[in-house]
């Protein structure tokens, strides 16, 4: 959880000042898969971890094509 946090941080970082680190958002969907593979035999909690991958897909697009708006979007959506 710490590790999410500080990952989450960092992107929020990012928004703030418009220099994003793609990797952030990798390194969390790289969390979610582990969590998955832990914990994702309670089916709502699958659930949460691909709704969460997903929104971390897409802060990773919005990062590489450099559009705050769209990270913003994703980050607040699944915050």
């Amino acid at each position: 959880m710490k590790k999410k946090f500080d990952l989450s941080r960092h992107i929020l970082a990012g928004i703030a000042t418009a220099d994003f680190d793609v990797e952030n958002a990798q390194a969390m969907r790289n969390l979610s898969k582990v969590e998955d593979f832990i914990r994702g035999q309670t089916p709502g909690y699958h659930t949460q971890l691909q709704v969460f991958d997903e929104a971390a897909a897409e802060i990773a697009r919005q990062a590489q094509k450099g559009k705050v708006d769209g990270v913003a979007l994703f980050y607040a959506a699944n915050d």
